[in-house]
């Protein structure tokens, strides 16, 4: 099945990118722009119909899904359809069916299949994914929601800080109870609860599409949060309106035009960085492809001239040190003896192409200093092969 992965993975994002849109916004939807529907994640759809579009999805995974059985059974994947069927053999609102497609999904333990939040209907996406959100960024450390970045006016959310509770329900309780939802592939627990952090990396996070869902609340209820600022410091019990949607800064899922989303940078001398936010650039017109053969063939020039830097280093110190230098070093142009460090690294610098201040942002045609080993954001380094979830 994996030779085929390659050819029938674009045609089976196609067909589910679809499926839970048009299977969701099945049920009827009542009122208009001018007179919204009070809880419009309430909506009930019948289960005569939830049962066909769930027949209809498991047709599609069937014929189409190229690693349906890699890390579920034949048997498993009966049990989990049938177990979903008999969830909707009476009527489920919006929200319920959304979550029963959810959760079947992530079962599959296949990173590249979920309800997307970014195909869901108009309608759909009004109802179930434009919920208040927190006023704050987060990570999971050990089941630990730590605050990284802070939109609320507070002090005690300042980052750094961990929020112990939202209302009155532990976070540790709250992130349990949103793994089995999570994508990722196979048994990557880690990944299911990265998906889970709010780190403004799309219009849509996991996190603010699970959490209201999971956990119903009024929209117009604040947030009741418990919060220590710092490790060993008292609790402190905080209350904070949830933030539009809209309003907190996010970047945009798949970015478009042309702009490169990427950026090279240097922290500091000898370590690159490659940050890579996203890798959804189906709708950019920026080409990505040129950008890496151009950054790995500037990795490739600049080692070598590297090397040509290193053996004059060497014979700068033999000259120092009155020792002879090899013939192969002596023909070499390097900086004569008694220079100083800064006159003798300029001419480095011109000798061996130009060379970036820490922390400046690569061209988008190639990078000023390719490291000798570049590490991406996501821990993975240049040389080795990316993770397969992704």
């Amino acid at each position: 099945m994996r030779p085929w992965h390659g050819r029938a993975c674009g045609a089976w994002r196609s067909v589910w990118g679809g499926m839970v849109a048009a299977a969701l916004a099945a049920a009827p939807v009542t009122g208009t722009a001018s007179a919204p529907v009070p809880d419009p994640a309430g909506r009930v759809v019948p289960a005569a119909d939830l049962q066909s579009d769930l027949a209809l999805l498991r047709r599609a995974f069937e014929s189409l899904h190229p690693g349906l059985h890699r890390y579920r059974s034949p048997a498993e994947i009966d049990a989990a359809f049938a177990a979903l069927d008999r969830e909707f053999a009476r009527d489920r609102t919006l929200a319920e069916a959304y979550l029963g497609f959810a959760r079947l999904t992530a079962y599959l333990q296949c990173g590249h299949t979920y309800p997307n939040f970014y195909n869901q209907s108009p309608a759909v996406t009004a109802a179930l994914l434009e919920a208040p959100r927190l006023p704050f960024e987060f990570r999971w450390l050990e089941s630990r929601m730590v605050v990284t970045r802070s939109f609320a006016t507070t002090p005690a959310l300042r980052p750094g800080a961990e929020v112990l509770s939202i209302d009155g329900r532990p976070a540790g309780e709250i992130l349990a109870a949103l793994l089995p939802y999570s994508r990722a592939d196979g048994a990557n627990d880690a990944k299911r609860i990265s998906n889970l952090e709010v780190q403004g990396r799309g219009r849509y996070e996991a996190f603010d599409v699970y959490f209201p869902l999971r956990f119903p609340r009024p929209a117009s209820q604040p947030f009741e949060l418990v919060v220590r600022r710092s490790p060993g410091a008292a609790t402190e019990e905080v209350s904070v309106p949830g933030m539009a949607a809209a309003a907190r800064p996010a970047t945009e899922g798949a970015p478009r035009g042309a702009t490169n989303p990427w950026q090279y940078l240097e922290p500091e001398p000898g370590v690159g960085l490659l940050r890579m936010p996203t890798w959804a650039l189906y709708n950019s017109s920026w080409d990505w492809q040129g950008y890496l053969d151009g950054l790995c063939s500037a990795i490739s020039r600049i080692g070598a001239l590297a090397t040509s830097c290193s053996t004059c280093a060497r014979t700068r110190a033999a000259r120092t040190s009155g020792a002879p230098s090899s013939p192969t070093s002596s023909r070499r142009t390097c900086p004569p003896a008694g220079w100083s460090d800064a006159r003798a690294t300029a001419a480095s610098r011109r000798t061996c192409g130009p060379f970036s201040r820490p922390g400046t942002p690569a061209s988008t045609t190639g990078v000023r200093r390719p490291p000798s080993s570049a590490t991406t954001t996501s821990g993975w380094s240049a040389r080795a092969r990316p993770p397969r979830d992704r």
